[in-house]
């Protein structure tokens, strides 16, 4: 089964939040309807480079870790070079995909990087968790470095949510739930040809 055009996700949240475990639950309940789903990281280029500040650095980088402060450094630089820089690799990246659901979970910046997701067609999915609990998982991660509250926390917080899923003190399997019926509600809103403004709030 093939959509004629992709659902599109961006997942916000700060770090601890559960981003990367709702992804991959939108892929498993986009794989159970038949549908292909695809996770494009806005981040991609900074992951290649922190790669190679390690690799002359003569340190081991584990498969998955992320030097948060090397990351955002990197980010930084980046963008005071070019604005764009880090949206525009997303978006070639993104041309390249064929999916039925696209899900972006690592989007850190308001004021470029949203609003050239936006004009690709991107809702944004908004997840909350308790201060206390996203501490505990953040510890729990065991990253090279981790920022337990970032500069950018503020800035993601602009952007306008479409959708809001509380992750809280919830099981696996109710936040699978929620997830599915947000993919659900998605499906029918493309297919009936709704407006992107559509809001819907998930705690339940």
């Amino acid at each position: 089964m093939r959509l004629p055009r992709a659902v599109k996700l961006a997942l916000i949240a700060p770090s601890g939040s559960g981003k990367s475990t709702v992804a991959g639950l939108f892929e498993e309940a986009a794989r159970r309807r038949g549908l292909v789903p695809a996770v494009v990281k806005l981040a991609a280029p900074l992951y290649r480079l922190q790669a190679e500040i390690y690799r002359v650095a003569r340190v081991p980088l584990r498969p998955g870790d992320q030097h948060q402060k090397i990351l955002e450094s990197l980010a930084q630089h980046l963008r005071d070079v070019n604005p764009r820089a880090i949206v525009d690799d997303f978006l070639t990246r993104l041309a390249a995909v064929e999916a039925d659901v696209v899900i972006n979970d690592d989007i850190r910046d308001c004021d470029v990087d949203w609003p050239a997701l936006k004009a690709e067609g991107f809702r944004a999915v908004r997840i909350r968790a308790p201060e206390a609990i996203r501490m505990k998982r953040l510890s729990a991660r065991n990253d090279a470095h981790a920022i337990m509250r970032s500069s950018l926390d503020a800035i993601i917080a602009r952007i306008p949510s479409d959708i809001v899923v509380d992750n809280g003190a919830i099981s696996l399997a109710q936040l699978g739930d929620r997830v599915d019926r947000i993919l659900t509600a998605e499906l029918e809103r493309m297919n009936a040809g709704a407006p992107t403004r559509e809001t819907h709030q998930w705690v339940g």
